[in-house]
């Protein structure tokens, strides 16, 4: 908890610093047309030039935690579509395929895209996320493909059990390094 309020700390006061930079040259007529300046001398990613890709911004890791932030901060403020945006810079695959399963529709097929080329810790979290909208929509087949990928095989085994599927969650159980 005192990491996270430290790194949101320290992104508050590089704002803070950027509008106090862009505050102090916008009476400068000579820096009229260079708006990517102080973005820079703060120390924070430049979006309005699209000189930076993605694969640059996720090197640098306070980029990538800042643009989580703002990604969440735009959810929390209803702008979903917003949020996607940021998080898929980030490459923050367990939040865009958290999204795309609670979207009104739910873009699955993506999801599952996105599931399928990620990396193995997020791999894990986003394939429950799938796995969950399956179960809600009553394709239990799917669901426990999606379930038993993420790990989460106690509740496969019992989302089988209910829909009386004996021989998968028979199998499902065995999968299961629990006693």
């Amino acid at each position: 908890l005192d990491d996270l309020k430290g790194r949101v700390s320290a992104a508050k006061k590089r704002l803070n610093e950027l509008n106090q930079k862009e505050n102090y040259q916008i009476d400068k007529p000579s820096t009229l047309g260079r708006p990517a300046e102080p973005a820079r001398n703060a120390g924070l990613p430049n979006f309005s030039e699209n000189t930076e890709t993605p694969e640059s911004i996720n090197a640098n890791r306070n980029a990538r935690d800042l643009l989580i932030w703002w990604a969440q901060y735009l959810e929390s403020t209803s702008d979903v579509a917003g949020a996607l945006q940021y998080y898929e810079i980030a490459r923050d695959a367990f939040n865009v395929v958290r999204i795309l399963c609670v979207q009104k529709p739910p873009q699955v097929d993506r999801a599952i895209q996105i599931v399928n080329n990620s990396a193995n810790s997020e791999h894990k979290g986003a394939a429950y996320f799938i796995g969950r909208h399956f179960e809600e929509q009553g394709n239990a087949r799917q669901a426990l493909q999606h379930l038993t990928a993420s790990g989460a095989i106690r509740r496969a085994v019992r989302l089988a059990k209910t829909q009386e599927l004996y021989g998968d969650a028979v199998s499902i159980a065995l999968q299961s390094s629990d006693k």
